[in-house]
């Protein structure tokens, strides 16, 4: 039976090869994406059946404390926190190069791939010292938009990432916001059409009890009065 040291290092390697080999062949490599793509998406996803790993190595790391866990434990939590990691960025490169008509990415895969990479950020906030791992999982959100193509993508997008701006954790809400922030300066006028169910949550968040969530927002507010060319105060005061 193999170990589950040894099947994360084994999925950590093969997932950095998938990045590589993404970003050297490009669109010759993106169709092989389909043969691993559920058991990517599981991954992500907390409640998918790789996804059991990787809570029993989280609560595992959770009571290292309390030293009712083993340094393995521990270690495994930490290798499967960067698998998870490392299938953001292989996914980054296939919304990057899947530039032939959707080869990889239809609708469907789409929208389950929005829902297991964006709810990331909740793991991604409650652990320390991740800036670059957060860095990776804001570009994944902002390439993945462009890969969609379409408004109506980028709505269900962006509502999901403004949902955890009311997350309880700071961390969460600040992360959230970069997405956001970086959403708009890809899509810059194309976000406009998104400014209706924007300017609700920005005015909560320009209230922000945490100094640096409160920072964040008022980045988004400047950013949207520059591309827009209006004074958004008045819409955020109705």
């Amino acid at each position: 039976q193999i170990s589950d040291e040894h099947r994360l290092s084994r999925r950590m390697s093969f997932y950095s090869i998938v990045e590589a080999l993404t970003k050297t062949l490009k669109n010759v490599f993106v169709p092989y994406f389909s043969h691993f793509m559920d058991l990517s998406i599981s991954l992500l996803c907390s409640d998918g059946p790789a996804g059991t790993l990787n809570r029993k190595h989280r609560k595992a790391k959770k009571r290292k404390g309390a030293g009712t866990t083993s340094e393995a434990s521990v270690s495994c939590a930490a290798a499967s926190f960067r698998v998870r990691c490392a299938v953001v960025r292989a996914f980054r490169e296939l919304f990057v190069h899947d530039t032939v008509g959707g080869v990889v990415l239809t609708e469907e895969i789409l929208n389950k791939l929005r829902a297991a990479i964006v709810s990331f950020v909740l793991e991604l906030s409650s652990l320390p010292d991740n800036i670059q791992e957060a860095k990776d999982w804001v570009s994944c959100v902002v390439e993945m938009a462009g890969a969609s193509g379409t408004d109506v993508f980028w709505k269900v997008l962006n509502e999901d990432l403004l949902m955890y701006t009311r997350n309880q954790s700071a961390g969460t809400r600040y992360l959230a916001l970069e997405a956001v922030l970086e959403l708009i300066n890809k899509l810059r006028e194309d976000f406009l059409v998104l400014l209706p169910e924007t300017l609700p949550f920005l005015a909560e968040l320009l209230e922000d009890p945490d100094s640096g969530v409160e920072r964040k927002a008022q980045e988004i507010a400047t950013a949207l009065e520059e591309i827009s060319g209006e004074d958004l105060g008045e819409y955020m005061r109705a």
